[in-house]
């Protein structure tokens, strides 16, 4: 009678989880090529420099060559020396690199925006707290969450959160663990979550109060480019920021979402 822990045992392994590793080769991490992140890094750098050409003044850095390299040369430093880099392997199938570039990216256009974000919430910029876990104040917690990337307070309104998510190709979409997430948030503190979404492609921002959506009228839909899952598109009537022009007051805002 054949004996398949023998045939596994001749294979070389008595452990199933360790066979289908061997036969899937996950085991194996490809080597970081920083080569190519250096030229990604380049990218970013000319992106910056593209968006500050392009945006009104209001809400530009007071120094753009500072703000470089604070949000893209220091943190490539801070990635090396704490060896996160390996944070960004095998993330969903996507080579290292381009995992790492598509985070950074992200990352440093959010932070170009704390000052438009600042005047908007009428805050002190450096009052906004970033809340998600991919911030870079422990490394041995660094990961990745749908918790919203900034927290603001005000003295009208109270607390939001701000989800900040950037479109580079004119796919303006808001994901279903987001939507979750803020409902969650204010279900137990009361804390409304706003998406801030800056259109780069077309030169537009979109605010989207996302605290307590029915989700059964949302019309979901399920995007290959987000691995399949479940979003909504942003309707046109929640842009209401040209990138040119000054930025509009909360007030504004929040009457016109």
């Amino acid at each position: 009678m054949f004996d398949v822990r023998e045939y596994r045992k001749d294979l070389g392994y008595t452990n199933q989880a360790s066979l289908k590793k061997f036969f899937d080769s996950k085991d194996i991490i490809r080597e970081v090529d920083f080569d190519y992140i250096c030229k990604l890094n380049k990218r970013l750098i000319e992106i910056i420099q593209s968006i500050d050409n392009a945006v009104v003044k209001d809400i530009k850095p007071n120094d753009l060559d500072t703000f470089i390299d604070l949000n893209i040369g220091k943190v490539y430093e801070y990635m090396l020396e704490n060896n996160l880099l390996h944070k960004f392997s095998n993330n969903k199938q996507r080579q290292t690199e381009r995992s790492y570039y598509d985070w950074s990216r992200g990352r440093v256009v959010a932070n170009y925006f704390k000052k438009a974000m600042s005047i908007i919430f009428r805050v002190k910029e450096d009052s906004i707290k970033t809340i998600g876990l991919d911030n870079l104040d422990n490394p041995s917690s660094f990961s990745k969450a749908p918790t919203a990337d900034f927290e603001i307070k005000t003295k009208k309104y109270g607390t939001f959160r701000i989800e900040f998510q950037c479109g580079f190709q004119g796919v303006n979409d808001i994901k279903e663990h987001k939507v979750l997430e803020a409902a969650r948030v204010y279900k137990n503190d009361n804390i409304r979550s706003l998406i801030l979404h800056v259109d780069l492609f077309n030169g537009c921002v979109a605010f989207v109060d996302i605290s307590n959506i029915d989700e059964k009228n949302i019309n979901w839909e399920y995007r290959q480019q987000f691995e399949g899952k479940k979003v909504f598109h942003i309707n046109e009537k929640y842009f209401i920021w040209n990138l040119s022009e000054k930025p509009p007051t909360l007030d504004f805002i929040l009457k016109n979402i």
